[in-house]
């Protein structure tokens, strides 16, 4: 039930895709959770932009990720 718009092309540290559901849109960075950590670290524009916005915003590392965050903003 989510809409999803991919942002990844957007550069200066703006996150991967946007996701918007029942009235709450989150921006989300994208991990490969399969890659070592130090190849899964934000870059200095993504630390920058996640730290001045100042609405829903979160980094997933794997699809189990995608339903935390999932539950953590509809409480399922």
């Amino acid at each position: 039930g989510w809409v999803v718009a991919h942002t990844h092309m957007v550069g200066g540290g703006f996150p991967d895709i946007v996701c918007s559901k029942g009235g709450i849109t989150i921006l989300v960075e994208i991990k490969d959770g399969l890659k070592p950590p130090s190849a899964q670290k934000m870059t200095v524009a993504e630390e920058n932009f996640h730290l001045s916005w100042q609405s829903h915003i979160a980094v997933v590392h794997s699809v189990d990720d995608v339903y935390a965050l999932h539950r953590s903003l509809f409480l399922v």
